[in-house]
């Protein structure tokens, strides 16, 4: 099985591209979900798409696992959302294990930077939060980041590394009917970026916690416009 640094990946694209996307997958998933996407885009732009394999297996039932950024108590999560105090569980402090599995991630970008000229990251759910974290911790390393269905972790963070302003476009997507992650915290996350990036894309679409082809549309546009 390839690797990146520490992690298995599966690509897509061209790998001799001047510009590469790191691609991770949400909570419960693992790298063959998004890489139907890499298949998609290829045929639309030249460049590599590296999706990434969390490291933690974790268990989704009887007979059946997943693979984690780092560990989430999913009974958590929904009396949160269901009780209005989201941002107890992300919003305020970074959850355990992110930073362990940032440092892979990082790994997996400087082992990249020898074979494209740009580097751009992207995830979907719990892989936006770890894309979005890795990208303000190197900025100089990063030309854009897309968050799909992500949210605000640690607003401190952000806060912190981010300053006044980021140099690298921003892309975001978020279901109005989102039952696991609430759009009214992507709308936080928005708000956030947008007074800091004039280049920040949101697109709202209605439906759940998933990415729909008018997003990747979207998203495709995008990567055109200020990505290539």
């Amino acid at each position: 099985m390839s690797k990146l640094a520490e992690l298995d990946f599966i690509f897509r694209g061209n790998s001799e591209a001047p510009n590469a996307f790191l691609v991770m997958h949400g909570y419960g998933a693992d790298m063959n979900d998004l890489a139907p996407i890499g298949q998609w885009l290829s045929q639309s732009i030249d460049a590599g798409f590296y999706f990434l394999q969390a490291p933690t297996q974790v268990a989704l039932g009887p007979y059946m696992s997943g693979r984690a950024w780092f560990p989430i108590d999913m009974m958590k999560l929904q009396m949160a959302t269901a009780q209005g105090d989201f941002a107890a569980l992300f919003e305020r402090d970074l959850p355990i294990g992110i930073d362990e599995a940032a440092l892979k991630i990082v790994a997996a970008l400087e082992q990249l930077k020898s074979r494209h000229q740009k580097i751009h990251l992207a995830g979907f759910s719990q892989g936006s939060m770890m894309a979005a974290k890795v990208a303000l911790e190197n900025q100089q390393s990063i030309s854009s980041l897309s968050m799909l269905s992500g949210v605000l972790v640690s607003k401190n963070l952000w806060q912190e590394k981010a300053g006044s302003s980021i140099e690298f476009p921003t892309f975001q997507s978020h279901g109005t009917q989102d039952p696991v992650l609430p759009v009214s915290e992507a709308r936080k996350l928005k708000e956030f970026l947008s007074s800091i990036n004039s280049d920040h894309k949101y697109v709202e679409f209605s439906g759940g916690h998933e990415i729909p082809m008018p997003v990747l549309t979207q998203w495709l546009n995008f990567i055109k416009e200020y990505c290539l």
